[in-house]
């Protein structure tokens, strides 16, 4: 069961901490709806607002929110409107890996991080206010954007603190978004495993709900390096982070969902093609969760982002791919892409509700997902549900071979002759019959060779009874159907040789090979008995003198002479 709907109801019924309330809530939120929209960049937006002088050399958008509060909530305004569900707020860059390394206090570091989700809390309260009746997620974001990251350089050439210290500031910027108010934590810009698994530990360590993510970023500079063009073609399995080292994705994702706290798995800061086989790795991994895809479109030069223009029906395009072939079920943009492209996804909800639900069918039948929901209703489930299977079958053979037994010659009788009327009544002669209705399906009055071979193999009854009728072979009927040899058997052919041979004929059109009367066994001849000869004695009488039958225990006969 998707890790959404499994964790949406605790075991006692009853969240006993704060921690545990919060991911209730997330979780029930995410299970209720089909589908979502997340919003579009809002570091590249508030730019496009407030001019490339509001950016940081060192840290970005990481001060904006201090110096142009107003154009921070005009952003979140925008996506709200727009359509957008999740609401990321504006603290990408304010961790203290980026602000510490810009040269940045620990006291702005704090200020811009709350200062941040309460103007993403503002636009909220707005967007309500005007009549909005969505009920949208602040999500605060907490990033491994590369610190002192010199300009124009790749992304994996900041310069970190040590790793302890590294994970140390995760830890303290995921705090403050847990004291500011956020709902769920996104991991974000995570291009590297190490980087990534000290941020998603400080995260779940504070107790909200996290998503964890995984990106694969281009070259910023430069033209495609070979390893990026080796993933457009290789498979999802091997598609690795955009980092320097061998991490798959698969791997990644795999060690990241460990942790209880992990609601949900996005795929950002990712080029249109690199979106689906990345999503596919991350179901191959073994998450069934919530899925979220947000990616950028164009290149970083830091601190300025170089958007491309974007077909809006090729993105839907892809979004529908996305959702029916990994069930990908919230999306939205990053980096280069605006307010006017999510209003697009908005409108395309719909569509994209409809493909997420024809994909959980799909899997629920094809992985008995839904087996809670099937024992709620008190139907066995696991072994008790096979075992019930099982019993059903063996009653449904024994059934059968009760019914049919001793009457399969009959009803195989009885079937034929039903065919063969139905054929007469509906065709008029039966050979017009056999030919529109079982061999030439596509009703052209021609059929090859080869498919009327492949016909009588896969009827193995009518070859051998049509075989019986004409008392020919395979290979001699066929040169009697196509006597020119041009691999065509027309419907004039077949006529001729199916009523020359009579098989035909209404009185007897498949008659099955009678089985010799039996005679009734003859019983065997008894051995007369012989009469048993007489006993002649030296005297020549047949009894035996007087002194032989005293002998013998009789008394003598006296003589009368």
């Amino acid at each position: 069961m998707p890790a959404h709907r499994r964790d949406a109801r605790p075991k006692d019924g009853c969240p006993k901490t704060i921690e545990e309330a919060m991911r209730e809530r997330v979780c029930r939120w995410l299970a209720e709806r089909d589908f979502v929209v997340i919003d579009g960049g809002t570091g590249t937006e508030i730019e496009k607002e407030a001019g490339l002088a509001a950016m940081n050399v060192d840290g970005w958008s990481c001060w904006c929110n201090v110096t142009h509060p107003e154009v921070v909530v005009k952003v979140h305004r925008k996506y709200l409107e727009a359509g957008a569900d999740i609401i990321i707020a504006n603290t990408y860059a304010t961790n203290p890996n980026v602000m510490l390394g810009a040269g940045f206090t620990p006291e702005q570091q704090r200020l811009s991080t709350i200062t941040g989700v309460e103007l993403a809390k503002q636009a909220v309260r707005e967007y309500k206010a005007a009549g909005g009746r969505r009920d949208p997620l602040i999500a605060g974001s907490l990033s491994c954007h590369p610190p002192k990251m010199p300009h124009n350089a790749e992304f994996d050439k900041g310069t970190w603190p040590l790793p302890p210290e590294e994970e140390l500031n995760c830890t303290r910027h995921a705090e403050l978004l847990k004291e500011a108010g956020v709902d769920v934590i996104f991991l974000e810009m995570v291009w590297d495993f190490d980087h990534g698994m000290r941020a998603l530990r400080a995260a779940v360590s504070v107790g909200l709900p996290v998503f964890a993510a995984a990106c694969i970023p281009l070259p910023m500079t430069g033209p495609l390096t070979e390893m990026a063009l080796r993933r457009l073609t290789i498979p999802d399995d091997d598609i690795t982070l955009g980092g320097s080292g061998c991490t798959t994705v698969v791997e990644s994702v795999r060690e990241m969902i460990r942790y209880p706290n992990v609601v949900g798995v996005n795929i950002h800061h990712t080029p249109l093609p690199f979106v689906r086989a990345a999503l596919e790795a991350v179901r191959k991994a073994g998450w069934t969760g919530f899925i979220g895809v947000y990616p950028d479109h164009g290149t970083f030069r830091n601190p300025h982002w170089e958007a491309l223009d974007l077909d809006k029906s090729t993105f839907l395009i892809h979004c529908e791919q996305w959702v029916e072939t990994t069930g990908c079920k919230g999306i939205g943009g990053c980096c280069g892409i605006g307010p006017d492209v999510i209003e697009s996804i908005n409108g395309h909800r719909e569509r994209l509700k409809e493909k997420w639900r024809k994909w959980d069918r799909l899997v629920n039948k094809r992985e008995g997902e839904a087996m809670g929901k099937v024992e709620e209703k008190g139907v066995p489930g696991g072994s008790k549900r096979w075992l019930l299977i099982m019993v059903m079958v063996i009653f449904v053979v024994a059934w059968y071979d009760l019914m049919h037994k001793g009457r399969d010659e009959s009803f195989r009788d009885g079937y034929a002759q039903s065919l063969r009327q139905e054929w007469v009544k509906d065709c008029g002669e039966e050979w017009r019959g056999v030919w529109y209705f079982i061999i030439d399906t596509d009703n052209n009055g021609v059929v090859t060779t080869d498919e009327f071979t492949s016909f009588l193999t896969r009827r193995p009854k009518i070859r051998r009874r049509l075989l019986r009728n004409t008392r020919l072979t395979i290979e001699r009927l066929l040169h009697k159907l196509d006597p020119s040899g041009s691999g065509v058997i027309t419907l004039s052919n077949f006529s001729k040789i199916w009523r020359s041979r009579n098989i035909g004929n209404l009185e007897d059109p498949c008659p099955l090979p009678k089985k010799p009367a039996r005679k009734p066994q003859q019983p065997l001849p008894q051995p007369s008995a012989s009469p048993k000869p007489k006993k002649v004695y030296p005297h020549g009488h047949a009894s035996p003198p007087p002194s032989r039958r005293a002998a013998d225990g009789k008394k003598p006969e006296h003589s009368t002479h």
